[in-house]
């Protein structure tokens, strides 16, 4: 692809500078600035779309004598007018940014801003997240439906978020993306999603994105290019706002050229050239679409123009932590991780079944997938139309519904069975077997259990082992900062309604509950029917706070907020357990506690 470069700078006396650079020749011109920097209002009502006719026509006259100011002009007219098509490196001094300056080099020029440091033009991953924030139904259709022949077609694995947060957004961004789209109203330097307003370099952009399209407008002109800076190698962003309409034009037209292979740059020019024939070129609604791209390299074109897609290195990040839906990280405390959600879990395995780069943790996921249970008889089969993400989700969906149960009482028989585990976790802690028995029978009927004895991690450890050896669930200490946070996050989790839709976005469809899936400290993992709550008050506010949860869990339900805010009663799992652990009880403690203390004596009656 033929390149040249067009540099506008700013001059200390108010001057501009333009510089045209075709590799072969170099021409410079000096223009006064007073005209230009005179329009900074009409600029300003570009941007906000606002600008009449009259006033477009007066902003891209005036550019227009920029651009193409003494020898500049001629030369850059002559390079734009070849049969072979040239694409203009557009290098635009900061302060210049406000300006539509594509207007006034015209709808037939193909223009890429440069700006930031050089980076690889390779990308990590083929992996593509879109995120639609806001409220409505069917946000994103078109964008999921322009993007599905692009899905087929280079095989991308394309992953509309259920849910445009902040955190969810730089969840999936941790690990690299080929391509990001992201639409959201915006404000300045905010764009916001469905958790509110997240700034710019919030988003979890970094130099493991390789494109970015981000469809809002209203940004200030120093926004796209933070992004950039952030190591998105290509943006696309607006500097103009476009109804729905003119969206749907520019979008048909933008991946349809990606999907056919066509650099980044040739795709907009041709969706620019779309809307200019759709809207009419006096509009200059045809120059709302921006290119921004990093600097070509030494060994590497500007990544704007290397055919789509690029190079895959394979190189990007390994994830920090496990994903999860309801918060953005859950320390690891005595062995057991903050429990998975199952739909998370089977979705992940499922994508972890086609990144032949790790076969050890795929195989260690399919033999959770076996543990788990799930009878699924399939009748049907995955959308042939479907791109690799969207029929990984439809079998996904299928393998989570075949794990829903209902709610139900805890069922399992301590004394006929299990008394054997009973006697190796007593002996294993030094405790006599018929406390550990007693704490198993309090925990099989319901009992709130108060524990003391032993020092807190054994105490803990011991809990997590009479719930995992005995009963088949998981047992994490609830941190005492944001007690009840914590604990609700932790109750929310094992309810299905709660692991799909947190913000309560769309009606529920699959009611009941799924099993959670923890990992311990040496990275296996374990499947639980639930997972209990161990709260550990070391002060007398802690110590009321934890009471009031324990109420809770025997009402069988609690009021608290929602992610969204919003007050909501929150349904406890009839098999859900609270255990105190203390190193004192007050005087006066309630009786209804089964009080424990764990020592090498038996207990007395």
């Amino acid at each position: 692809m033929n390149t040249v470069t067009l540099t506008l700078a700013l001059n200390s006396d108010a001057a501009l500078s333009v510089r045209f650079d075709s590799g072969a020749a170099l021409f410079e011109a000096r223009v006064d600035g007073d005209a230009l920097l005179a329009t900074s209002d009409m600029a300003d009502a570009f941007r906000l779309g606002a600008a009449p006719p009259g006033v477009v026509r007066a902003l891209t006259s005036t550019m227009s004598a920029v651009v193409f100011a003494g020898e500049v002009g001629p030369e850059l007219r002559q390079s734009l007018s070849q049969p072979v098509e040239v694409t203009l490196l557009l290098e635009v001094d900061a302060r210049l940014a406000a300006w539509p300056w594509e207007l006034g080099l015209g709808e037939a020029a193909c223009t890429v801003r440069v700006s930031g440091k050089p980076r690889s033009s390779d990308a990590t991953t083929l992996k593509a997240t879109l995120a639609f924030g806001g409220a409505g139904q069917g946000r994103g259709d078109a964008v999921i439906a322009a993007t599905r022949a692009l899905g087929r077609k280079h095989a991308l694995d394309i992953t509309p978020l259920p849910h445009a947060t902040g955190p969810a957004l730089r969840r999936a961004l941790e690990t690299g993306a080929l391509l990001v789209h992201l639409e959201a109203q915006a404000e300045e330097e905010t764009v916001q999603l469905d958790d509110g307003a997240v700034p710019i370099e919030r988003l979890g952009i970094s130099a493991f994105t390789w494109l970015v399209v981000l469809w809002a407008s209203r940004l200030t002109p120093s926004a796209p290019l933070k992004l950039r800076a952030q190591g998105a190698g290509v943006l696309v962003s607006l500097q103009a706002p476009l109804d729905l309409a003119s969206k749907g034009i520019f979008i048909r037209e933008f991946y349809r050229g990606l999907s056919a292979g066509a650099p980044v740059a040739e795709a907009v020019h041709r969706a620019r050239r779309a809307l200019a024939t759709a809207l009419g070129p006096e509009t200059g609604l045809w120059a709302a679409p921006v290119v921004h791209t990093a600097p070509a390299s030494a060994d590497a074109p500007a990544p704007a123009l290397v055919p789509f897609p690029p190079p895959i290195t394979h190189a990007a990040p390994a994830p920090v932590r496990p994903t999860t839906l309801l918060a953005d990280s859950r320390a690891a405390r005595w062995g057991l991780s903050w429990p998975q959600t199952c739909a998370v879990f089977i979705y992940d395995t499922l994508r972890a079944l086609s990144d032949l780069t790790s076969p050890s943790e795929a195989e260690a996921r399919v033999e959770v997938l076996r543990a788990l249970g799930g009878q699924l008889t399939l009748t049907e089969s995955a959308p042939e139309a479907g791109s690799p993400e969207e029929k990984t989700r439809w079998l996904a969906d299928r393998l989570l519904a075949s794990l829903v149960r209902e709610d139900a009482p805890l069922v399992t028989q301590v004394a006929a069975g299990d008394a054997p585990h009973a006697h190796r976790v007593a002996e294993a802690y030094g405790v006599a077997p018929d406390l550990v028995l007693r704490l198993c029978g309090a925990l099989e009927r319901g009992v709130p259990v108060a524990l003391t004895g032993l020092d807190w991690p054994r105490r803990a450890d011991l809990l997590r082992d009479v719930a995992g050896l005995i009963f088949g669930y998981g047992a994490l200490p609830v941190p005492n900062e944001d007690m009840s946070v914590w604990f609700d996050d932790l109750v929310a989790l094992h309810w299905v309604r709660e692991q799909l839709d947190p913000l309560n976005l769309v009606p529920a469809s699959l009611p009941g509950r799924a099993p959670l899936i923890g990992r311990s400290s040496d990275g296996a993992f374990c499947v639980h029917r639930g997972v209990w709550a161990l709260l550990e008050p070391r002060n007398a506010p802690q110590l009321d706070a934890a009471l009031d949860l324990v109420a809770a869990t025997a009402r069988g339900a609690r009021l608290s907020r929602g992610h969204d805010q919003r007050p909501r009663r929150l349904p406890i799992p009839q098999d859900f357990r609270v255990v105190l652990s203390v190193d004192m009880l007050p005087a006066g403690w309630p009786t209804t506690f089964a009080q424990i203390h764990l020592s090498g004596a038996s207990a007395v009656s």
